[in-house]
C-alpha cells in the first residue's frame, strides 16, 4: 500500500463507492 500515491488510494475509494451507489440504484 505503501509504494502507491495517496491519489490513487482516494480514486479507488471512489470509483468502489461509485459501484455501491450504483448496486443501490439497481
Amino acid at each position: 500500500m505503501k509504494d502507491y500515491p495517496q491519489a490513487s488510494v482516494s480514486v479507488f475509494s471512489e470509483d468502489h463507492l461509485i459501484n455501491l451507489y450504483y448496486l443501490n440504484e439497481l
